[in-house]
């Protein structure tokens, strides 16, 4: 299995060609919605549809369009922060860790977390230049955990991180039932989010580092890539960029995706009903994508690393 990308996250044939297909989406979906007569086949023009000038005065149709469908999105990001991290537990200590993280999950919600989630790596693929194995140092018999807590904001988590060093309660909690000095972790925020991340059985995880330059290209590939997953059955997706991520001693998340300067490491997922489903839209794909050209990716996929993850904790699911 080569580094490029996810089993469900197929590789663009011609990025230019999807970004029109989406302008065209979004255009037909304002039409339906707000009942606009289009004077014309819709075009990345004003001349597209009747309407009112004002939407216009300063910006061309699809940056309002865009704006208007992601205003609710951006402001829900500007509040919310996640801490994500990555560890390799040895697989017989699979109960351990669950008992663990269900103990640990009083302690961080009375910090101000909103959710905790932990994913067991099943379906984690060994690559040639990075992968999940390489980013922890894995020995024999570990499995890979990928993790994330929920927080209202950064200072909520600057705050809960500084109490934890002298809060007794910390002592108490069950030793942990692997090495933590492996484990890489950071702080990250999001950029793209769409559909619903509660109640999932799978989770497609991925790291990898992207220019900094290069954040609103990344974006904007990521809402093509969302259209093509949520089709596919996809609950929900999440990109979250790098904005307090430490330089570890062994490991961290710029050795693990191989981050050159410049570039920021991300911390993101896909959330599915179950893992039939994600496979079964990777094939669909697949057929459907043909010829994939990379060349005009934002990043150096050769660098990015995934795998498939069942939940074992999540505070948000339902009983």
């Amino acid at each position: 299995m080569t580094n490029c990308l996810p089993t469900c996250l197929p590789a663009p044939r011609k990025w230019s060609r999807l970004r029109k297909a989406a302008k065209l989406r979004l255009t037909q979906q304002f039409i339906g919605e707000h009942k606009v007569t289009p004077s014309r086949r819709p075009t990345p023009h004003l001349r597209a549809a009747n309407l009112p000038r004002t939407y216009f005065h300063y910006y061309n149709w699809h940056t309002w369009l865009e704006g208007e469908r992601f205003t609710t999105q951006k402001r829900k990001r500007e509040m919310t922060y996640y801490t994500g991290s990555i560890a390799a537990v040895p697989t017989a200590n699979k109960q351990k860790y669950i008992e663990h993280a269900t103990a640990a999950w009083p302690l961080f919600k009375s910090y101000g977390a909103t959710r905790m989630v932990e994913t067991w790596g099943v379906d984690v693929p060994t690559g040639k230049v990075t992968d999940f194995y390489g980013a922890v140092s894995a020995k024999d018999a570990e499995s890979i955990v990928f993790s994330w807590i929920l927080w209202p904001d950064k200072a909520t988590a600057d705050a809960a991180w500084k109490k934890m060093e002298s809060d007794p309660a910390m002592k108490k909690l069950p030793e942990m039932p692997f090495d933590g000095v492996r484990m890489i972790f950071g702080g990250f925020s999001p950029v793209f989010e769409q559909g619903n991340h509660t109640g999932a059985g799978y989770y497609q995880g991925f790291t990898l580092a992207v220019p900094e330059k290069n954040r609103a290209a990344y974006v904007e590939m990521a809402n093509q890539g969302w259209q093509l997953f949520k089709k596919g059955g996809a609950l929900g997706m999440i990109e979250n960029w790098g904005e307090d991520v430490p330089h570890g001693k062994q490991t961290d998340f710029y050795r693990a995706t191989k981050a050159e300067d410049g570039e920021i490491p991300l911390f993101s997922w896909i959330a599915w009903p179950d893992r039939a489903t994600c496979d079964a839209a990777a094939k669909a794909m697949e057929a459907e994508m043909g010829d994939m050209d990379m060349s005009d990716m934002p990043f150096n996929g050769m660098h990015m690393m995934w795998a498939g993850f069942e939940p074992i904790f999540d505070s948000g699911a339902t009983p």
